[in-house]
């Protein structure tokens, strides 16, 4: 789809302390019920960088393209209390054409979540 669908639009804030993730996943499917379109993380307003902070969230239609330019960090919250399953940071089931682009970052804060062994 060629619709643009930005988070901001449907209530994130992009400023990192704030939990971004219904907003994103509200983005997402208004993409699926257009039948497609390009979810967009927009990019930084004068600042450095802006962060989008967020649980677990997924790619709901097909013919979606997720974008995440420079500039842009999705960063999921290292708080696991939030998470419904922290296994998958995003899911795309029965989808099909579905891209993941742009020159940003997606932190997953691997090391956070790694479980400490016993001895």
């Amino acid at each position: 789809g060629a619709t643009e669908f930005p988070v901001t639009n449907y209530g994130a804030k992009g400023d990192g302390k704030t939990l971004d993730t219904v907003a994103i996943q509200k983005a997402f499917d208004a993409a699926a019920n257009a039948g497609g379109g390009t979810v967009l993380f927009p990019g930084p307003a004068g600042q450095k960088e802006r962060r989008y902070l967020t649980t677990e969230f997924a790619i709901t239609g097909s013919y979606t393209a997720m974008v995440v330019p420079y500039g842009v960090r999705v960063v999921f919250t290292d708080d696991r209390s939030l998470y419904k399953n922290t296994t998958h940071m995003i899911t795309a089931r029965d989808v099909s054409n579905i891209v993941l682009s742009g020159e940003g970052i997606i932190d997953g804060q691997g090391n956070r979540f790694k479980v400490a062994k016993s001895m």
